[in-house]
């Protein structure tokens, strides 16, 4: 939702995206560390070799930004951004779910199966007529 949101903010404010590459040098260089994506607002989604940028590669390259920017701090987070959600209260749940995926999936595999036997019988069964009117079929 974060991600999503900041992205969506910065097509509408892509001068910032320039700034964003200052601060981020910046706050890199005292550290010793080495220049990371250096594409400006102005490159962005731009062509590459021959190809004309789209907005996938655009988006590809904003969530890449976003990325460096929260690995580096820079991105104002609620405190419970990096808590994970608790998706069961108790242990039942998880087995109860478990069960039912289990289930769900040993249904698509005979349904799977099925589906094959039947076709492997009309393969056969066509063979058969082919055979009996003197026709050849090809496979």
């Amino acid at each position: 939702m974060i991600k999503r949101d900041w992205i969506e903010r910065t097509k509408l404010h892509k001068d910032s995206l320039d700034e964003d590459e200052m601060l981020i040098q910046e706050f890199i260089k005292p550290k010793g560390g080495e220049q990371i994506m250096t594409k400006t607002a102005s490159s962005l989604g731009s062509k590459t070799k021959g190809k004309g940028g789209s907005k996938a590669s655009a988006t590809r390259d904003l969530e890449a930004r976003f990325e460096q920017l929260l690995n580096l701090d820079l991105i104002d987070v609620p405190d419970d951004f990096y808590e994970d959600e608790i998706l069961y209260d108790q242990p039942e749940q998880l087995l109860e779910r478990f069960t039912a995926l289990e289930d769900a999936n040993l249904k698509n595999v005979l349904d799977t199966q099925e589906f094959e036997e039947g076709m492997e019988r009309k393969l056969q069964y066509e063979k058969k007529m082919h055979q009996e009117i003197g026709g050849e079929i090809l496979i």
